[in-house]
């Protein structure tokens, strides 16, 4: 089976959309790669002559061609790890975490999937330094847990760090935001039966 996925994928061409995505930028993504400009837009535009039945995404805008669908909604929150000052600390206030130095996910930045994070810290006047970043949902929690600094971790991801006591909860204690996972499908794809049936499937179970 995992040669048959090996056969299947092009590994180089998935890094290359990777790579374009957390850059948000062709020449940023180039220059990341160490490749010219025309071989990364020759790469999307392969990229994009391939089309997927149906994926998750956090994907914050309607696309044109896909139908989406609410999947999962995460609600965001303040953590800090077991070697940072203010873990299990009672009456840490909102105020408190202002200066901290704060670890955060590549896509947190205005225009990014994760912006609402971005505007939350801007409007309440966060002036820490972002001493790490990652695309990586476990390396963000890896590096807070380590004590880097506080992070926006899932609230329900990260629900078993916090009774094992490797991660503690800072105000607000309403969290900072929702962020919206969609199930996502191409309209004009054609599917099989049975990637028809999965579908529905799934579209059922989110309605019940």
């Amino acid at each position: 089976m995992q040669r048959l996925l090996n056969d299947r994928l092009d590994w180089n061409l998935l890094r290359t959309f990777r790579v374009i995505g957390q850059e948000q930028s062709i020449s940023r993504a180039a220059a990341r790669l160490h490749q010219t400009q025309t071989a990364v837009r020759q790469a999307l535009k392969r990229k994009e002559e391939k089309t997927a039945t149906l994926g998750l995404s956090l994907n914050r805008r309607p696309q044109p061609r896909l139908e989406q669908r609410l999947f999962l909604r995460q609600r965001y929150a303040f953590f800090c790890g077991k070697h940072h000052g203010l873990f299990g600390q009672q009456d840490v206030a909102e105020g408190d975490l202002q200066r901290e130095n704060f670890v955060s996910f590549t896509s947190d930045q205005i225009g990014g999937m994760l912006s609402p994070l971005t505007i939350f810290r801007d409007q309440q006047g966060f002036s820490g330094r972002i001493v790490a970043s990652s695309p990586s949902l476990e390396e963000v929690r890896r590096l807070v847990i380590a004590g880097f600094g506080i992070g926006c971790l899932p609230e329900h991801v990260v629900a078993a760090d916090v009774d094992a006591g490797l991660l503690w909860r800072l105000p607000p204690h309403e969290g900072i935001a929702d962020v919206d996972i969609h199930l996502l499908w191409n309209r004009e794809q054609r599917m099989s039966r049975a990637e028809t049936i999965f579908l529905e499937s799934l579209q059922q179970r989110l309605t019940d």
